[in-house]
């Protein structure tokens, strides 16, 4: 068929399929020039929920540097941190050059938070340092992670979401050696339920940096007192902010 259709309509094609899997796989399977242009779309965005699926995912990044080179957008949905899943979490971490990076908690059975493991947090500090432009992280605790370092190298970084995602009192934040290595946010979403993460983007030397935020959402349950936290914020925003969502997560302005 590719020999009668010109190739240059598929690549026309091929776009409009995104997201259309089994259409993909169809086209996969027509000659080997298609199944090059269909596999990009079909492995840009990946998301992972299952145990099996982070091995599978592992196995095949490991032993095929071309279909490594596809996945742009990956999502990490699990239920705990177990030995096999970190292992193949790190491994795809350090093969993959992403784009956008998520990471989230999905249990149903226990909705608490999980400690980020400090061991996943060195692989994602690297794998931010790449070109990551976004990333999200849901129902996870940064108790024992370094914040301004996870964050030390995401010089790509533009959109961040944090979504009930919690941390300790952090003591004042210190510069960078360098004087600089900061990251410089356009779009940040919160869902905040405690008052240290809001607190450590108040520092003065925080490693993301709020002055060329266009957008910010902010969804809290904040003690009364602590409302000032969020005027501290918006007075660390700059000219270029132009959307401003905050609302209390009992729905109330």
């Amino acid at each position: 068929m590719s020999t009668i259709l010109p190739f240059e309509i598929v690549l026309l094609v091929l776009p409009n399929l995104k997201g259309q899997n089994a259409d993909l796989q169809s086209c996969a399977l027509v000659c080997e020039q298609w199944r090059r242009e269909s596999q990009a779309y079909l492995f840009h965005t990946v998301t992972l929920t299952a145990v099996d699926q982070y091995q599978r995912l592992r196995n095949l990044v490991v032993q095929s540097s071309r279909i490594s080179s596809f996945i742009r957008d990956i999502s990490f949905n699990l239920g705990t941190f177990d030995e096999h899943t970190l292992d193949a979490m790190t491994t795809l971490l350090r093969f993959l050059k992403l784009e956008s990076l998520s990471l989230g908690v999905c249990s149903q059975d226990d909705p608490h938070v999980r400690d980020l493991p400090p061991i996943l947090s060195e692989t994602m500090t690297v794998s931010l340092g790449h070109a990551v432009t976004s990333f999200t992280l849901q129902s996870i605790s940064l108790s024992r992670i370094d914040l301004q370092n996870l964050f030390s190298r995401a010089s790509s970084l533009r959109h961040l979401s944090l979504l009930k995602v919690t941390c300790t009192s952090h003591a004042e934040a210190e510069a960078f050696d360098d004087g600089g290595a900061c990251t410089m946010i356009e779009e940040l979403v919160m869902e905040v339920e405690d008052s240290n993460l809001l607190e450590w983007f108040c520092q003065e030397h925080c490693s993301v940096k709020l002055a060329s935020l266009r957008s910010l959402t902010l969804v809290y349950d904040l003690e009364e007192d602590k409302h000032d936290l969020i005027n501290e914020m918006l007075k660390r925003t700059g000219t270029a902010l132009e959307d401003l969502h905050l609302k209390r997560s009992d729905g109330m302005f």
